[in-house]
């Protein structure tokens, strides 16, 4: 194109296709210009064109250097970097990253550790002059005048509305009649605002009447430096000088407005809990420039209580900032509050990052406020974030069987919901109902009432967060992906947790809880219908767990559009029964040529510290034919019955030898161990060195032991100094004359022997000896009398315990009373010579009878017993070197010996002494564990423990159903044991 201008107007034109249109003189008011098209006229038809021109004078300039467009300042100058680290950034003195109070050199010490809880201002703690910095607030608030035109910074930008007019206007320049001008234009604009149109975009000028909106991004250096100016037709039209400043509370990593926009009244959710969590951190921020002033932080309207934490980033710790409870408000220098945030390694404005928890349930408004005076004008920003307390799944954390406050006192001492995995096998109601010997966790059921003690209930408590974002939101319930959970739902009590275990509780399904179908977790959680939520009533509702392994974990996370708003871990540490208590092993002291360490463990079980329990210790015994295998199963058995009993004691179990000899029966898994009697020898010797384990325990000890067990038990008490609170003998299989003295002595005595003097008898032939005697000390009758705080828990229904009809000792009775009259019999002696079983029973005292006289007609008659001569012609000491039983096959000579000078030492043997009273002296009472037995603290009858409905055998209580009966049935023992100084007759 080339162009020409004509009537004064000169064209310059500008290869290869513009010009500039000129009008040097200034004089010309209209003209014209020419352009010639270059192309083939076929193309574009006419090559020539004419436009006419007009000019008008331009408007006149503002005053040189009057305002500059600030926009175009270098963006360096809108950030907070230090001039350490970037000195471009510092513009002397005023250097805006107010590096001057970052290295004031009066402040080299400053320590902000210095400022945690006592005033820098009045050099007490905070909580101390609270109310006097609120007196110098409304002091200064009301005594100096208000600063005008303050933009406050907010996240979205918290706009104000400007109104632009423009107003066309004929400047009379010119004659032209058309020419008019009519715009209004922004000539000058503080980096520190931002200015928009109706539409949200960037403002310049425009030429129509509109209303614009203006925020405050950047924070002033100096009061008005956020100019704004506009000029309308070339005309200074509006001006403003503002103050740019702002505080705000915000997420650290996430959106806190979000949760403001579903319920500002609720606010942001809180988890009731001691840990501090850096990811759920609100970062309290200060868009403030001037060195001067203060910062107030406080919790106002608290009906729960909270805490803000303030870590450093130097030790590695956190430090309370603040609580709702002791000091609600705390004051700051705003010098010192730059410095809080610097130290915390944010150098972006004032940053300081606050973790906030909770220990109650409730709600708080967190308030944030930036005051000061500045050349006389008072200025303050001030906003606030309500927060609010809960704790959606909720547990028995302190094992009262309620849900309540004391559990959250044990969360928030830092408590964890212990727990063990379900490693059982067995089924049904009680032992040996279902032969199934697959793991309970292989299928998706509860395995009966026998299965119900390992599983615990998680109460859902989603009230506060339904009542706050409604429908809005939806509950996924999950185990953090591990599908380590199975689970169902029952509408269970809050307040009466236990009754999963002793009531019949159905599901929300209706199905017995006891057989009830559960659910495996699946990998993405399972999102909680509304349906199900509203089966649940106040105060109920819970879902019922099992932890098929370690790794089980319990989380509830809250989602908005498919986006996680909230989560709740439950603190939760599952494992092994094993690790929740102490083991004792004790079973080399019988093993030979096995070396063992007596010395108790000190260090307490991994998954349950004795600093959780209450100092009390739980030592449980386990009674005869138990082998190691069936030793854990007693012990988990009785720990998992204590715990639902609601015990929160330490508990400890003993393994001893109590099963030497044991085989299995053919065709049969039932195992048996013939040689009582050599077991009976092992809980004697296992006794001093139980009671050395026991009494290195810590805490206040109360013994549990079952059948023959109690013999171990007793002898230590006895014999060895075992320190004790209470003894519970369960099912003790100890002759009652052990404990009383005036027990019956014919109770069980052989009738070919009742005409028999009782000095005669192995029962009592010790009463031949003199008190220094060894031999005296041969006897069971007062063995452990006097032992202290002895409660005999005892069964009349005994079936190994059982007493004999009266009149028919040898044909009734159970297998304690029969090797009690067997002792001394060719019966056991026989057995010896069977291949295979392994026994070494001395045929030696008891109701055998000495060939000396059992071939002497005038002694004995086979079927009638001893004759009358026993009692006019034996003497004191035939009875010795001749005794009517068989006599003592001892290693030593002298058990047989009447020479004064040859009396066996009472130290002649512990080990022996425990022999022969376990295969040669016989007891003539019945065991204590079938019968109420005096000489004990109490007696306390297990029948009146038994619930309608008892399993297989209605109205018996056997020797074993302490825990081969499901926890439902036998419930009211162990809360009785729990009880301990509350029972009446204690």
């Amino acid at each position: 194109c080339i162009w020409e201008g004509s009537g004064g107007v000169n064209v310059k034109n500008i290869s290869p296709k513009s010009a500039s249109i000129l009008n040097p003189l200034k004089m010309a008011r209209e003209g014209s210009v020419s352009y010639e098209i270059s192309h083939p006229q076929y193309l574009f038809g006419k090559t020539s064109f004419d436009q006419m021109v007009s000019f008008c004078p331009k408007p006149e300039d503002l005053p040189p250097g009057a305002f500059e467009d600030s926009r175009e300042q270098d963006e360096v100058d809108h950030n907070d970097w230090c001039c350490e680290f970037s000195p471009n950034t510092c513009y002397g003195e005023e250097c805006r990253c107010m590096c001057h109070i970052m290295h004031d050199d009066s402040e080299e010490d400053y320590d902000p550790a210095d400022y945690q809880d006592t005033c820098s201002e009045h050099g007490v703690s905070y909580d101390q002059c609270a109310a006097r910095h609120s007196e110098e607030y409304t002091e200064v608030a009301s005594s100096f005048p208000n600063l005008d035109d303050v933009l406050y910074i907010r996240d979205p930008p918290q706009y104000h509305t400007i109104d632009i007019e423009t107003r066309p206007i004929s400047n009379g320049c010119c004659g032209c009649s058309k020419h008019y001008t009519n715009y209004v234009s922004v000539v000058d604009q503080s980096y520190r605002l931002l200015l928009v149109d109706e539409d949200g975009n960037d403002f310049y000028s425009t030429n129509n009447s509109c209303s614009l909106k203006v925020a405050g991004v950047y924070p002033s250096r100096s009061l008005g430096d956020a100019n704004l100016l506009f000029s309308r037709n070339g005309e200074i039209y509006k001006y403003s000088s503002n103050t740019v400043l702002g505080v705000s509370i915000r997420g650290e990593g996430f959106d806190l407005s979000r949760y403001n926009s579903l319920n500002s009244s609720f606010g942001y959710p809180v988890s009731i809990g001691p840990n501090v969590d850096p990811n759920t951190a609100l970062r309290f921020v200060a868009d403030v420039n001037f060195p001067t002033g203060n910062i107030t932080i406080s919790f106002v309207e608290a009906t729960g209580s909270f805490a803000l934490w303030r870590y450093d980033y130097r030790t590695g710790e956190y430090s309370k900032f603040l609580d709702s409870d002791t000091m609600p408000e705390k004051t700051l220098p705003f010098k010192v509050w730059y410095k809080l945030g610097v130290s915390t390694g944010t150098l972006e404005q004032s940053q300081v990052p606050l973790c906030i928890t909770s220990s109650s349930e409730g709600s708080a408004k967190i308030g944030f406020r930036y005051w000061a005076v500045i050349d006389g004008k008072f200025v303050e920003d001030y906003v606030e974030q309500v927060v609010s307390s809960v704790l959606p799944l909720k547990v028995d954390m302190d094992n009262d069987g309620v849900i309540g406050n004391s559990d959250i006192v044990v969360l928030n001492a830092g408590g964890v919901f212990r727990f063990w995995v379900n490693e059982d096998n067995e089924k049904g109601d009680y032992v040996g109902s279902d032969n199934n010997d697959n793991y309970n966790t292989n299928d998706l059921v509860i395995n009966g009432k026998y299965d119900l003690v390992n599983f615990f209930p998680i109460a859902l408590d989603l009230k506060r967060l339904q009542n706050a974002w409604g429908e809005r939101v939806k509950y996924v319930f999950n185990d953090e992906g591990m599908r380590a959970v199975n689970f169902c739902f029952a509408n269970l009590p809050w307040n009466s947790l236990r009754d999963m275990q002793i009531n019949n509780v159905a599901t929300l399904s209706g199905e017995k809880l006891c057989a009830a179908q559960l659910t495996k977790m699946p990998h993405q959680g399972i999102e909680l219908p509304d349906g199900l939520l509203a089966q649940f009533s106040d105060g109920a509702g819970a879902v019922i767990c099992e932890a098929t392994s370690s790794s089980c974990a319990i989380k509830l996370d809250v989602k908005l559009d498919d986006k996680v708003i909230y989560s709740y871990s439950m603190p939760i540490d599952a494992s092994s029964i094993n690790d929740m208590y102490r083991w004792i092993d004790l079973r080399w002291v019988a093993e030979s040529g096995a070396n063992g360490n007596v010395v108790a463990q000190v260090l307490g079980p991994r998954n349950r510290p004795d600093s959780e329990c209450d100092g009390r210790h739980f030592v449980f015994v386990h009674g005869y034919n138990v082998n190691a295998a069936s030793a854990r199963v007693w012990a988990n058995q009785m720990f998992k019955r204590l715990w639902w009993a609601g015990s929160k004691s330490m508990f400890t179990a003993i393994d001893w030898k109590g099963d030497e000899s044991q085989f299995s029966l053919i065709f049969s898994d039932e195992k048996i161990s013939p040689d009582y009697y050599v077991n009976v020898k092992n809980a004697f010797m296992a006794a001093p060195h139980a009671t050395t384990c026991i009494n290195n325990l810590p805490g206040e000890k109360i013994m549990l032991a079952h059948s023959l067990g109690n013999m171990l038990v007793s002898s230590a008490a006895k014999d060895h100094g075992l320190i004790y609170s209470r003894y519970y003998m369960l099912n003790a299989a100890v002759p009652m004359e052990a404990y009383d003295v005036e027990a019956d002595a014919s109770a069980m005595l052989d009738s070919e022997w009742r005409n028999v003097p009782l000095s005669f008898r192995a029962s009592d032939w010790n009463t031949l000896f003199l008190t220094n005697d060894f031999r005296a000390s041969l006897s069971w009758r007062g063995r452990f009398a006097g032992i202290a705080n002895a409660i005999n828990c005892y069964s009349p229904t005994e079936d190994v315990l059982a007493n004999p009809e009266e009149g028919q000792l040898t044909l009734t009775g159970g297998a304690w009373k029969i090797q009690e009259m067997t002792k001394g019999t060719t019966i056991w002696h026989e057995l010896n010579a069977i291949p295979l079983l392994g026994l070494n029973v001395a045929c030696e005292g008891g109701w055998g009878i000495n060939a000396y006289y059992s071939l002497n007609l005038l002694w004995y008659i086979y079927q009638y017993g001893f004759t009358e001569k026993v009692k006019m012609d034996l003497t004191r000491e035939e009875a010795i070197i001749q005794p009517l039983f068989t006599p003592f096959k001892s290693e030593s000579e002298a058990m047989h010996s009447t020479n004064l000078f040859t009396i066996v030492d009472a130290s002649y043997g512990y080990e022996l002494r425990a022999k022969f009273l376990a295969d040669a002296i016989p007891a003539t009472s019945f065991a204590a564990g079938a019968n109420y037995t005096r000489g004990l603290k109490s007696n306390h009858n297990m029948l009146d423990d038994m619930l309608n409905g008892w399993p297989k055998r209605e109205n018996e209580w056997l020797h074993s159903d302490i825990k081969n009966v499901s926890f439902y049935y036998v419930h009211k023992l162990f809360n009785y044991i729990l009880q301990g100084d509350k029972n009446e007759n204690y």
